[in-house]
């Protein structure tokens, strides 16, 4: 917002008033509090919107320069959001082949079951069998921008799916 003689007119019946209340306890700051916070809250966007007006009258190149910046702005946005989808649009999908892979994630559930059972061996052997295994499949994608890329996902994920679907038998 811009300081303008009615803004710093308003801005000082609202500090004065402010302090006569605070201060002074004096009874025409009752009047002018209600006053300054209309002035507030009703004619500043008012007159801000009127000084708006003006302002793009007297200075329509302003205006111009303003509409230009915000359309290069779109333009630019639009050519990330195509380069961004040309990056993520699968064209090709080539099946490289699968393995399986060693999982983790009950080795600490074995040691703190096999510790309550059998103490420190039971922990030890229940934190060393096998945890189970689970099948990857290995993909070559070539996407529509022209970069390629080899990803690695577990045969029951939905992203293996999504790819199975491009692979051409």
């Amino acid at each position: 917002m811009k300081v303008t003689k009615f803004t710093a007119c308003a801005l000082l019946l609202m500090f004065v008033s402010g302090c006569t209340l605070g201060v002074a306890e004096i009874e025409a700051g009752i009047y002018l509090m209600p006053v300054s916070i209309l002035l507030f809250l009703f004619v500043f966007p008012l007159v801000g919107a009127i000084e708006n007006a003006v302002d793009r009258k007297r200075h329509p190149e302003k205006c111009l320069a303003k509409k230009q910046r915000r359309a290069d702005r779109e333009a630019a946005f639009e050519r990330e959001c195509e380069a961004r989808r040309k990056a993520e649009t699968i064209v090709e999908v080539k099946l490289i082949g699968g393995g399986s892979s060693k999982t983790t994630r009950y080795g600490v559930k074995g040691a703190i079951f096999g510790g309550l059972l059998f103490n420190v061996p039971g922990a030890v052997v229940g934190a060393i069998l096998p945890k189970g295994t689970k099948q990857k499949q290995r993909f070559w994608v070539k996407y529509e921008d022209g970069h390629t890329e080899i990803k690695e996902v577990y045969s029951d994920s939905g992203e293996c799916k999504k790819l199975l679907r491009y692979v051409k038998w």
